[in-house]
């Protein structure tokens, strides 16, 4: 039986859906091992971190200045730039079926979520089959309900690409 904990244990931290397995006893056994597991983490500062970030349903950002990186006459340019002043809202996070979704100053899309130890990051492939890519870190800190993070969008145009990458902070919102 202990192997069979350690492989659910692995399969739930390598952010395998628990519908992935099929067997109920299965499921509920894997249930009861990342209960177990959260259960027993001492309380210090980056685990503390670590469980309110995974616990998070919502959680607001704002990010502020960036690069862009812009093609011109056949040279690349480094542009620094603003992202928006309105907040990034990721709600309806759930980390054991990866489903999160995002709404921001274009409108909302849903995303894929990827836990680990360091943080919670959230894919998003737009309409417009561009790659974004927002990281919220458990990096240590003196405020438990704020993070690090950081926005990089990988757009695509017809005639040109446009990656940026943006610096910023989220909070546990609406809890």
């Amino acid at each position: 039986m202990r192997i069979n904990r350690f492989l659910l244990f692995l399969a739930i931290f390598l952010n395998t859906p628990l519908d992935a397995f099929s067997d109920t006893k299965a499921r509920a056994a894997a249930i009861e091992v990342k209960k177990n597991i959260q259960d027993s983490i001492e309380s210090n500062s980056a685990e503390e971190r670590l469980r309110k970030l995974i616990s998070a349903k919502t959680l607001k950002c704002f990010f502020s200045e960036g690069y862009s990186i812009i093609e011109q006459n056949g040279e690349v340019a480094f542009k620094k730039g603003d992202f928006s002043k309105e907040p990034v809202i990721i709600d309806s996070i759930d980390i054991e079926n990866r489903k999160a979704r995002m709404i921001g100053n274009a409108g909302s899309n849903d995303l894929m979520v990827i836990a680990l130890p360091t943080g919670i990051s959230f894919i998003e492939i737009s309409p417009l089959a561009t790659t974004h890519l927002t990281t919220v870190f458990t990096l240590p800190g003196s405020n438990t309900d704020e993070f690090i993070a950081v926005a990089s969008r990988h757009t695509v145009l017809p005639q040109a690409a446009i990656p940026s990458q943006y610096a910023g902070r989220c909070t546990v919102w609406g809890e």
